[in-house]
């Protein structure tokens, strides 16, 4: 069994122009999900509380890194197209259209090295069934007494789940 390495791994994002824009210093990924909401159904006299299941939730994922200080210069910082589309709402969508504006084709590497065992990434899904959407829900920024900022992305993923793909 192939075991990805963990090595060279990246998070990258293609742009509506069909640039593949890589989130600059990130160290670390992770995705978690998707769950389960449980409903409770509980009555009184219950000696136990009593739970079925209800909805899947959403998928999350988290990454973080050093924050690129150039964060005010250039079209091609996706640190800073990824405030941009917290503040507006603006998904990242599975879809090969040119027609539609916005960032496309979200993909977390464990190794983009194809000489390596365990290339591939996690990406969202392609079904046509599903529209699979990822949002920015939040960015926390911190900086250290050495001037080191660090920054944090999570993201929640809709309509699906991201796969293993080792296919570009």
């Amino acid at each position: 069994m192939a075991v990805a390495a963990g090595r060279k791994g990246s998070i990258t994002i293609v742009s509506s122009s069909q640039n593949n824009l890589v989130v600059a210093e990130m160290g670390n990924w992770t995705i978690s999900g998707p769950g389960l909401n449980m409903i409770d159904y509980s009555a009184f006299g219950d000696e136990r509380g009593r739970q079925k299941p209800g909805m899947p939730t959403a998928q999350t994922i988290t990454f973080d890194g050093y924050h690129d200080q150039s964060i005010s210069t250039g079209s091609s910082n996706i640190q800073a197209k990824m405030l941009t589309w917290l503040s507006s709402g603006t998904p990242i969508l599975n879809s090969t259209k040119i027609g539609p504006k916005g960032p496309r084709f979200l993909r977390l590497w464990a190794n983009d090295d194809t000489t390596l065992e365990g290339y591939g990434f996690w990406a969202q899904t392609s079904s046509t069934s599903l529209s699979v959407k990822s949002y920015v829900t939040s960015v926390e920024t911190a900086q250290n007494m050495d001037g080191v900022a660090t920054v944090s992305y999570t993201m929640a993923v809709t309509g699906g789940n991201l796969q293993w793909t080792t296919s570009t």
